[in-house]
């Protein structure tokens, strides 16, 4: 059954590869990465961590997502996926996206959901609920 995998995944190679040009032909591509154990991975410990990293973009009614497994989280991942791509590069801050970001033609682009929850952080602190410059900022951002 994993030799039936594995041509799947080969036939599907063409298909992947139009749903990644066309994920890059939007005006943004958002980008995340999430760990993961693999089990048995050549050459690694089974408690070491490998990477799902999921990409969305293209059309912005008809968007594609797009997941690649990957062994590392290094930066090379993100460079090569966005080497030939131009405009937005939306990320949560994660160190790996800078030099793919920094890129000619890639405008980096922060999270508003992550700069959210460093306010819910700052205002626990606070005993009055709505108060404070925290519960302001939320209410800017939004729920």
């Amino acid at each position: 059954m994993c030799e039936w995998v594995i041509e799947t995944a080969k036939r599907c190679e063409p298909l992947v590869e139009g749903m990644r040009k066309n994920l890059k032909a939007g005006p943004m591509v958002q980008m995340d990465e999430t760990p993961l154990q693999v089990l048995g991975e050549l050459g690694k410990k089974n408690t070491a961590k490998s990477y799902m990293r999921v990409a969305r973009g293209g059309n912005i009614k008809n968007p594609v997502l797009l997941y690649q497994y990957h062994r590392s989280r290094s930066k090379e991942v993100a460079n090569e996926f966005l080497a030939d791509y131009r405009g937005y590069l939306q990320t949560d801050g994660y160190a790996g996206y800078d030099e793919a970001g920094n890129q000619e033609g890639i405008v980096h682009v922060g999270c508003w959901a992550h700069v959210r929850r460093k306010f819910f952080d700052a205002k626990s602190g606070s005993k009055k609920v709505g108060s404070g410059r925290s519960w302001f900022a939320i209410l800017i951002i939004g729920c």
